[in-house]
Order: structure tokens, then C-alpha cells, then sequence
């Protein structure tokens, strides 16, 4: 009998183990996605200022509006970053 309780014991034990390692897995992969969309986030930030300082450089080719519309949006985007 005692092989059998043993082996009962044995077989919820990996259930147990089994469970807490989808467990962890789950948690890991809100971490990992977190991590990517924040890479993501950084890139896209990083195009964005290219965007703005070739923007800048040929500004003085641009009509006025847009010349104010250029200068709005790179005060906000300075605000955000």
C-alpha cells in the first residue's frame, strides 16, 4: 500500500509542479511583452525626432501655416518625450 500512496503522492506533485510552471510562464510572458512593446515604443520615438530634424531642415521651404504647424508639433512631441 504503501508504493501506491507513494506513487499518488508522486503523480499530484507534478500536477502541482505543472500548474506552477504555466503559471510562471503566463507571468513571464506579460514581462516579455511589456519589454518588446517599450523597444517598439523607443524605436518609433527615435524615427519620429529623424522625422522632426529633417522636417526642420527644410522648413524655411514651407509656407508659414505649416511653418507654425512644424514648431506646434515639435513642442509637443519635446512635452511627451
Amino acid at each position: 500500500m504503501t508504493g501506491l500512496t507513494l506513487a499518488i503522492k508522486a503523480m499530484f506533485d507534478a500536477l502541482s509542479r505543472f500548474f506552477s510552471y504555466a503559471e510562471t510562464s503566463k507571468e513571464r510572458q506579460c514581462e516579455t511583452e511589456i519589454i518588446k512593446d517599450k523597444e517598439q515604443l523607443e524605436e518609433a520615438s527615435n524615427i519620429a525626432e529623424d522625422i522632426l530634424f529633417l522636417a526642420v531642415k527644410y522648413k524655411k521651404y514651407m509656407s508659414e501655416k505649416d511653418q507654425k504647424k512644424l514648431l506646434k508639433l515639435i513642442k509637443r512631441f519635446k512635452k511627451v518625450n
